[in-house]
């Protein structure tokens, strides 16, 4: 059995519950913005953001989702989370998560240094992502400012081409293409 269920704002919580009352494989389909109440999503429902919805988690809410994210999704903004709001990611460790997710822009200009502040969206995706995700970066550059990344549990993060991290004197991470400015 398939079923295909849209979510709209003030039915997410019922689209999920729905979702999980029937057997089979189903699809949450999000077609426009909506926010998020504290709910986990089944692994048998496959959640599917569409172009343009985003999935607002206000303060003190915890979206759980435990079913992979489909490739297709790709690196678009689907995730606004405010104050102590949270997704938690605990599909297949081979899930891949990207910080564009939560609103990584990589827009970093060097040597100017001018650019969006990516930190907090690079962050979202390592504490939301499951234990042996990779963490994708697209080929662009960000911006980290305000501290470090800290990694607790095993992931990839994986980049396409040339980047630094650093204070100061930049260290290279990985060559090709993908950068990620520390200042």
């Amino acid at each position: 059995n398939l079923t295909k269920l849209i979510a709209s704002e003030g039915t997410f919580a019922l689209a999920i519950d729905a979702a999980a009352a029937v057997a089979g494989t189903n699809i949450l389909e999000i077609s426009r913005d909506v926010t998020a109440t504290t709910k986990t999503i089944p692994a048998d429902v496959v959640f599917v953001p569409k172009d343009g919805a985003i999935i607002t988690v206000p303060n003190g809410v915890t979206l759980t989702i435990n079913s992979e994210i489909p490739a297709s999704v790709g690196p678009r903004q689907i995730f606004n989370c405010t104050g102590t709001g949270a997704v938690v990611l605990t599909g297949s460790p081979t899930f891949t998560v990207f910080p564009e997710w939560w609103g990584a822009v990589g827009d970093f200009v060097a040597p100017v240094g001018a650019g969006t502040n990516d930190r907090p969206a690079i962050l979202a995706a390592i504490a939301a992502a499951p234990e042996g995700a990779t963490i994708q970066f697209s080929p662009k550059d960000y911006k980290v400012s305000g501290g470090s990344l800290t990694i607790d549990r095993q992931m990839y993060l994986v980049g396409c081409g040339h980047g630094f991290v650093g204070s100061g004197s930049p260290a290279t991470i990985v060559d090709h293409g993908t950068g990620l400015y520390f200042d």
